[in-house]
C-alpha cells in the first residue's frame, strides 16, 4: 500500500481492547495497530485502553462506553472521520457507546471476536445502523474461536450475574435488520483462535478489512 503525500489524512481509527489486556505494555495490539495505521494506512491511530477482569468487567462497562463515545466525540466535533476497532469485550463496550455519540456518525466499526451479543436487535447495532450513528460495520468471526464457543456455553449461567459474554464472533450475526444488511459485512477464518485476528502475523491483514 502505497502512503499519501504529505500530512496524515482527518481520519482517525480508535482500537478498545478486550479484557485481562495490560494497558502498560508497550506491544499490545492497540499500540501495534496505532503504529501501523500512521505508518502503512496514512491515518492517524488511537487507542482507549483500558484493564477488565474476568469476572468483573460488567461494573464498568458503561463507564467505559461513555469513555469511548466522548473520545470519539473529539474527532467528530471537529469534522473527522472515525473509525473504531474492537477486540472481545471491546465490541461490546462500542457497541454500548455508540447511543451515546452526540457530534456524528462513525464511518465504521470493525469488531473482531466480538464476546458480544450476536442479535442485532438486541447488542443495539440495528439501531445505530438505522439511525445513522454507525455507517456500516465489518465482522472478524471463526467457529474455531475457542474462548467464544466457551462464551456461548456459560452465557446463561454468567447472565444471572449480569456478566455474561455474547457471541457473536463465534456465531456471525443474527436478526441483522433488512434494511441495513447490505452495510454488514462478515468475514469467516476458518482456523483463528480468539487472538489469532490480533497477532503479529495477521494484524494487518485484520486491519485492512475495515477498509475494504
Amino acid at each position: 500500500m502505497i502512503l499519501p503525500k504529505g500530512r496524515l489524512r482527518r481520519v482517525v481509527e480508535i482500537n478498545v481492547n478486550g479484557i485481562l489486556a495490560n494497558p502498560g505494555t508497550a506491544d499490545g495490539w492497540c499500540d501495534r495497530a496505532v503504529t501501523l495505521a500512521h505508518t502503512k494506512f496514512g491515518i492517524h491511530g488511537e487507542k482507549w485502553e483500558h484493564w477488565s477482569g474476568l469476572l468483573t468487567r460488567h461494573v464498568w462497562q458503561e463507564k467505559r462506553a461513555i469513555g469511548v463515545a466522548a473520545l470519539a466525540d473529539k474527532y467528530l466535533a471537529s469534522g473527522w472521520q472515525v473509525f473504531l476497532r474492537g477486540h472481545s469485550n471491546g465490541c461490546d463496550v462500542i457497541c454500548r457507546a455508540l447511543p451515546y455519540l452526540r457530534h456524528g456518525a462513525i464511518a465504521g466499526a470493525q469488531l473482531v471476536a466480538a464476546a458480544c451479543e450476536a442479535d442485532f436487535s438486541k447488542n443495539g447495532l440495528n439501531d445505530a445502523l438505522v439511525s445513522g450513528r454507525l455507517s456500516r460495520v465489518v465482522l472478524c468471526c471463526s467457529a474455531d474461536d475457542r474462548a467464544l464457543w466457551a462464551a456461548r456455553i456459560t452465557h446463561p449461567l454468567l447472565n444471572l450475574a449480569a456478566n455474561g459474554y455474547g457471541s457473536l464472533g463465534f456465531t456471525g450475526p443474527l436478526a441483522v435488520a433488512d434494511a441495513i444488511e447490505h452495510r454488514v459485512r462478515t468475514h469467516w477464518r476458518p482456523g483463528f483462535d480468539h487472538g489469532t485476528w490480533l497477532n503479529a502475523e495477521n494484524l494487518f491483514g485484520t486491519m485492512t478489512l475495515l477498509h475494504a
